[in-house]
């Protein structure tokens, strides 16, 4: 699961390949934490992100070098924080999925799955508006279960990543259709890339496992 190509483990943080060509996002997000920063480029101190304990509570997690043994959690949806040794951050959001921590001597290495796309706004427009939407979302569906904050984070803490994704995009596809039509090329490919998407992700889903996200949160 951990296993890294040597050239790169000087990187920072490393993307793997999309899932599919018109996919958002990466399929895997490995994070490299030194307490020595290499000065090449962005250096990972901290990894700041969501993990449900054996207990199913979920807890926001810090990871940083050194780390006392090699840990695996899964990893509840929401936004996944890498901070630099200058305070400099750099964001990223994923919809679920596990999180191996794997200590060595001179760095540690977090190595973050997901069968739905990790995305990071800072690599492009796209992932960009996908995040800023279902942000929205999660806080609508918060502020609809108000009353029962406890059930909200079980919920969310159960949602399987990949329903979770189909049900966000359908929900945004949904609202982008009762907008007035725009002409702006990116709002174009963005609503592109979102049918394209759903069309993927249900080839991956039975019927049993396409829920609405009112059906999930």
């Amino acid at each position: 699961m951990t296993n890294m190509n040597p050239d790169k483990k000087d990187l920072g943080y490393i993307l793997y390949p999309r899932q599919r060509p018109h996919a958002p996002g990466y399929a895997r997000l490995d994070v490299i934490l030194r307490t020595i920063p290499t000065e090449h480029h962005f250096d990972p101190l901290q990894v700041h992100l969501s993990v449900v304990t054996p207990d199913h509570d979920v807890i926001r997690l810090t990871v940083e070098h050194p780390w006392p043994r090699p840990k695996d959690y899964p990893v509840c949806a929401g936004p996944v924080e890498l901070v630099d040794l200058k305070g400099k951050h750099l964001g990223a959001f994923t919809f679920g999925g596990a999180v191996h921590i794997q200590p060595e001597e001179e760095h540690t290495t977090l190595v973050l799955t997901s069968p739905a796309p990790i995305l990071l706004p800072a690599e492009g427009p796209l992932d960009r508006i996908l995040v800023e939407e279902v942000e929205i979302i999660f806080a609508q569906r918060q502020a609809a279960q108000e009353a029962t904050p406890d059930l909200y984070e079980k919920h969310l803490a159960e949602a399987p990543p990949l329903e979770l994704y189909h049900a966000m995009l359908a929900t945004i596809l949904e609202r982008y259709r009762h907008l007035p039509y725009s002409e702006n090329e990116l709002i174009l490919k963005f609503k592109h890339t979102l049918r394209a998407e759903i069309e993927a992700v249900q080839d991956q889903l039975s019927e049993l496992h396409r829920r609405s996200i009112e059906g999930l949160l």
